[in-house]
């Protein structure tokens, strides 16, 4: 809604304030019929504003709380290089391997082209050999490769 609508909306008010006002000092009851109906209709417009209003409110409200959800979203994780050139985004408490109390917990690497969309696609291994480790997105079929962790052709794993 506008300035010039709320300003509007403030001068029928206004108006129906001055009605009122009119309505106690007339004196025929065919005036105040009609005086009644002046203030009905100008009622019936501010009621109007007013729906409009909370129609933008509540808007504004799921605006709010959308950009709050992106905002915690980006702020759990952070972008890492799976390998030169290879991104990918991890949360920012677990380090590689944690110890609980269920066992240990991995690392998870999601999906960055899902994680652009605010899904939290969690990257599967599908592979390992002489190329890398092989990460691929369930959600949107996304191939990654670490070539950072190598298998040589006997199954020594070589870094770098």
């Amino acid at each position: 809604m506008s300035i010039i609508e709320i300003s509007a909306a403030t001068v029928i008010a206004r108006n129906v304030m001055e009605l009122i006002t009119k309505f106690s000092e007339t004196v025929t009851e065919a005036d105040q019929k009609q005086q009644l109906l002046e203030i009905m209709g100008q009622l019936l417009k501010l009621q109007g504003f007013a729906f409009e209003l909370m129609e933008e409110n509540a808007k504004l409200k799921r605006k709010i709380e959308e950009t709050q959800r992106k905002k915690e979203h980006l702020e759990d994780c952070e972008p890492c290089e799976l390998a030169p050139g290879v991104w990918a985004y991890r949360d920012k408490i677990t380090t590689e391997t944690v110890s609980t109390s269920a066992g240990a917990i991995t690392r998870q690497y999601l999906c960055s082209n899902c994680f652009q969309s605010e899904k939290k696609s969690i990257l599967k291994r599908a592979d390992h050999d002489y190329r890398g480790v092989h990460w691929v997105c369930p959600s949107c079929g996304n191939d990654f490769i670490d070539y950072m962790q190598k298998k040589q052709r006997n199954n020594d794993i070589i870094r770098g």
